[in-house]
């Protein structure tokens, strides 16, 4: 008996407890995060006309930097994405073409006091759901941060501009 009673706390450090849902701001330590979009698609289209196909999270957000000194965003570092059951995806590095050049904000200052939007996507395998979606303090000293539930976000078409 002890097992089974063990089991749901193995599961739930698996995946981080979410605070926040789409559409919600939250504050970690000196910069702020907004998710405002975050949805499935099983093809990216680019303003060229090329696509690809597979299955991809999408996910649109500002990002506010309160600090007294400039941030740079590495997503692979500051936006972690997990399923249910745990696995930790990184950012699609193919993905660039599809992605509108005003939102691709990463490895590029911001300068305090100053906010952006931006747009990160990850491919993510068709058996993954449950998603929550991590975002850090950008310090790499502290371990502030803040989860958003992404759980129930829909497929749909492919945007290319917000």
């Amino acid at each position: 008996m002890q097992k089974n009673e063990q089991q749901p706390q193995v599961e739930q450090n698996l995946r981080p407890q979410a605070e926040y849902s789409v559409g919600q701001t939250a504050q970690v330590a000196n910069v702020t995060w907004r998710v405002s979009d975050a949805y499935l698609t099983n093809q990216l289209r680019s303003n060229f006309g090329t696509q690809k196909r597979g299955r991809f999270m999408v996910v649109d957000f500002t990002f506010t930097n309160n600090r007294d000194e400039e941030v740079t965003l590495e997503p692979e570092l500051h936006m972690v994405l997990k399923d249910r059951r745990g696995r930790e995806f990184g950012t699609d590095v193919d993905s660039w073409e599809y992605m509108p050049m005003n939102l691709n904000i990463f490895l590029e200052p911001v300068n305090p006091g100053i906010s952006k939007n931006g747009r990160v996507i990850y491919q993510v395998p068709p058996d993954a759901w449950g998603f929550t979606l991590k975002l850090d303090d950008v310090e790499f000293w502290k371990e502030e941060s803040a989860v958003f539930d992404l759980s129930g976000m829909p497929v749909r078409a492919y945007t290319y501009h917000p």
